[in-house]
């Protein structure tokens, strides 16, 4: 982590997303998946596998900056909101997880 790039992966870590959220949706689920450690950038809204994209993390930030905020998300770990300035609010999605 340098001063101005908050997460531990690297800028160019291939996450998931949506073709919504590109489109203007509000990123409102972000999971950090037990497994593998991906990744995942949701609307609030159901999408279809064709839906989704895979892009590097640093254009997640680049569209939502408040994501920056999520660097520390523990594996297994969610978090939720209701809108762009509503705090996010962080559960276990995991049941390994810390």
């Amino acid at each position: 982590m340098t001063a101005d790039w908050p997460f531990t992966d690297a800028p160019n870590t291939a996450t998931f997303v949506t073709r919504h959220i590109f489109n203007g949706d509000l990123i409102s689920h972000v999971y950090h998946d037990w497994d593998d450690g991906a990744w995942q950038f949701l609307p609030n809204r159901i999408t279809e596998s064709a839906g989704i994209m895979i892009v590097a993390l640093d254009e997640v930030l680049k569209l939502d900056p408040s994501v920056g905020d999520l660097h520390d998300l523990p594996l297994g770990w969610k978090a939720e909101r209701t809108a762009i300035n509503a705090p996010w609010l962080r559960s276990r999605n995991h049941p390994s997880a810390e």
